[in-house]
């Protein structure tokens, strides 16, 4: 169950608050890592007795009146969290005198925003609250916690205090409700309905989770502020601007999806397997726990090793959907476009049977397109495929492409099924000479069933099995 009450973490850098959002959200395997501090907007759930409220992370808060522009959009990122939220956690240094930038923060959420606030004193691990508390009634906040995110002291006692508001809030508001004459008996038989605490069943929709990767700066987070039709995350011409991994929930031609805005790709993000060395961790996890990558490429630029590989290894290790997606073609004409998407197709063996879009993410050009192409992707990918189907297919292919022999011996197929969907993998069963079948046949078995299903961007893998039925 999901309720509609939220949760804002607020403060100024480096008092803690994505600690604190971790301890709150049980995701202890994220690590914090100092040098690169939260920017966007971060949503996370805080869970209590089978209900989940959504809880936001933000950036660092700084003066208003900063000149520098990355400043100025988390700044602005951290008053829609504060507008979208019904109860705000400030959270302050305890470590340190209180500064003038907590204060402003105080009083912007108390006075301007007038919201409900809690003060989460952190970093409290070597000081003795009774003796510091006077310092920080300035503040104006009714409620103060003193905590220690590191050690995980008083974690329990934030959450037992937001539980305790958002019950005297649904009090409150169901005790007005009964005092409202309603004429329309269907809604007196209810008064639930009235209350703050609206549930939704989080399984009755599928949704499609997107993972949009790519290297800096080829405009990752411009084509999600395009998709979105707002400045959800914040983009700037210094690559690296995102630091972690933003899931968003959105809605485009009535059907629900999940983007995932990641870090950009780069060979300095190294991780330990050879295989993995263009990917960080955050982004292979974005990648793994996605229904669709897409893959977003600058169309004004060089194609790299880099995006070869990228593509490589998500094609065949991850066995991932993929869309190529060349971002930027406001800048291109079609005779352009072709030469690179040629040019492009020429570094792949199977890129052939992957999508491959232009769109240009500033001008909102191709957008509408390239959802129409997740859309039929997923259509193909819920399409069932009976038995009688696969083996008219292998018939097929093999009458125009005959079995070789192995050892002078013939291979005889005996049987042909789906043996699962995600990823689509075929199994074709044989005599005991078909595990000797050379790779380039299978190859051209798996160009044969993507031309007659008439499948793109879906990964196919066929896997040989002897069947001890079959006579030799």
């Amino acid at each position: 169950m999901i309720s509609t009450h939220t949760i804002a973490l607020v403060g100024r850098k480096n008092v803690g608050k994505s600690t604190i959002f971790n301890q709150l959200t049980n995701q202890k395997k994220n690590k914090i890592n100092h040098s690169t501090p939260t920017q966007d907007r971060k949503y996370g759930y805080i869970i209590w007795k089978n209900t989940k409220y959504i809880i936001i992370d933000t950036g660092g808060f700084s003066n208003k009146k900063t000149n520098q522009e990355i400043e100025k959009k988390i700044y602005k990122q951290s008053l829609i969290a504060i507008q979208e939220s019904n109860i705000i956690l400030l959270v302050i240094d305890g470590s340190m005198e209180l500064t003038k930038t907590d204060k402003n923060i105080a009083k912007l959420l108390l006075k301007i925003y007038n919201k409900q606030t809690i003060t989460i004193i952190n970093k409290m691990e070597n000081v003795d609250f009774h003796h510091v508390k006077k310092n920080f009634l300035c503040l104006g906040t009714k409620e103060i916690i003193p905590i220690s995110a590191l050690y995980r002291r008083n974690i329990s006692q934030i959450k037992k205090k937001i539980f305790s508001i958002i019950q005297n809030n649904n009090k409150i508001i169901t005790q007005n409700t009964k005092n409202i004459s309603i004429k329309n008996n269907s809604l007196k038989k209810n008064n639930k309905k009235y209350t703050l605490e609206h549930h939704t069943n989080e399984n009755t929709l599928k949704i499609t989770k997107i993972s949009i990767i790519g290297r800096p700066n080829a405009g990752k987070s411009t084509l999600v502020n395009c998709i979105l039709g707002k400045h959800r995350v914040i983009t700037h011409y210094q690559p690296g601007t995102t630091r972690e991994n933003i899931y968003i929930h959105t809605t485009f031609n009535k059907k629900q999806y999940i983007l995932i805005d990641t870090v950009g790709v780069q060979k300095k993000n190294i991780i330990n397997h050879a295989n993995e060395k263009y990917i960080t961790t955050t982004t292979l996890y974005a990648i793994k726990n996605a229904d669709i990558i897409l893959i977003i490429m600058d169309a004004t630029i060089e194609i790299f090793h880099q995006d070869i590989s990228l593509q490589n290894y998500i094609n065949k290790k991850i066995q991932k959907t993929i869309i190529i997606v060349f971002n930027k073609c406001d800048l291109l004409n079609n005779k352009q476009k072709n030469i690179l998407k040629k040019k492009f197709i020429n570094y792949f063996t199977c890129i052939r049977f992957i999508a491959i879009h232009f769109v240009s993410a500033k001008y909102n050009i191709g957008i509408t397109n390239l959802f129409q192409i997740i859309y039929n992707i997923e259509k193909i990918k819920n399409k069932k495929i009976n038995t009688s189907t696969l083996i008219k297919i292998v018939q097929k292919a093999i009458s125009k492409k005959p079995l070789p022999l192995i050892n002078k011996k013939k291979i005889h197929i005996k049987c042909v099924y789906i043996e699962k969907y995600n990823p689509l993998t075929i199994i074709i069963q044989g005599n005991n000479y078909i595990n000797s079948l050379h790779n380039s046949y299978k190859q051209y078995l798996t160009k044969f069933f993507y031309k007659t299903l008439k499948i793109v961007s879906i990964p196919i893998k066929i896997k040989f099995q002897h069947n001890t039925k079959i006579k030799m």
